[in-house]
C-alpha cells in the first residue's frame, strides 16, 4: 500500500505537459469567469431592485400628493362673529363660517368643534353647533353655524372687531374619497392635516 508522502513525491517528480498548463489555465480562467458572472449578476439584481424600490417610492408619493391636493380645495372661510354689547362687554350670539369644497369629489361625515380659547368652552355639531354634515357635494359651500348665546361668552369692547374671531379656535373634520380623515381650520394659508388614529 502506497502512502500519500509517495504518491505526493511521486506527482512532483513527474514533469508537467503542456496540455496540463493548457488546462489549468482553462480551469483557473473558467473560474474567474465564473465568479465575475456571478457579480455582475448580483449588481445588476442590487440596481434593479434600488429602481424597484424609487419607483414604489415615487408612485406613493404622487397618490399622497393628489390625496393633499384634494383636502386642500376644502377650505374654512369668512368666520363671522356677531355680538351684543352690554355694560362696556362684547356678547356674542353666534360664530359662523363658510365651509366650502371646491375640489372634484365629495366629502364625507363632516364634523367640527368650535372652542373659547379663553374659557375652554367646546360648542360641537348637534349640541350648539350645527348639525353635521353627512356629505357635501364638490362644488358645495355650506354656512355652518354655531349658538353661543347660552353660554354668556364676553369680551371688553377694547378688543378691535378684527381680532374677535381669534378668540375662538374651529377645528373641522373630514373624510374624503380615499377614506382618509382631515382636519382643516379657518385662516389664510391653513393647509388641511391627516388626521391619525
Amino acid at each position: 500500500m502506497t502512502s500519500i508522502a509517495q504518491l505526493a513525491a511521486e506527482t512532483a517528480s513527474q514533469e508537467a505537459t503542456p496540455a496540463d498548463w493548457t488546462e489549468a489555465i482553462a480551469t483557473v480562467v473558467a473560474a474567474i469567469g465564473t465568479v465575475g458572472a456571478l457579480i455582475y449578476a448580483a449588481i445588476g439584481l442590487a440596481r434593479e431592485r434600488q429602481t424597484r424600490q424609487y419607483e414604489i417610492k415615487r408612485i406613493e408619493e404622487d397618490r399622497r400628493e393628489e390625496q393633499d391636493m384634494q383636502a386642500r380645495t376644502v377650505v374654512l372661510h369668512h368666520p363671522t362673529l356677531p355680538s351684543a354689547i352690554e355694560n362696556g362687554l362684547h356678547y356674542f350670539t353666534s360664530y359662523s363660517v363658510h365651509f366650502g369644497n371646491y375640489g372634484i369629489h365629495p366629502i364625507t361625515n363632516v364634523t367640527g368643534v368650535l372652542t373659547h380659547r379663553e374659557t375652554k368652552l367646546e360648542v360641537v355639531f348637534g349640541n350648539g353647533g350645527p348639525t353635521p354634515l353627512a356629505v357635501l357635494n364638490a362644488g358645495d359651500v355650506k354656512q355652518l353655524k354655531w349658538n353661543l348665546a347660552a353660554h354668556s361668552i364676553q369680551h371688553p369692547v377694547e378688543i378691535e372687531a378684527h381680532n374677535l374671531a381669534n378668540l375662538f379656535k374651529l377645528e373641522m373634520q373630514f373624510t374624503d374619497v380615499h377614506g382618509i380623515r382631515w382636519s382643516v381650520r379657518p385662516g389664510l394659508g391653513q393647509q388641511p392635516s391627516r388626521v391619525y388614529a
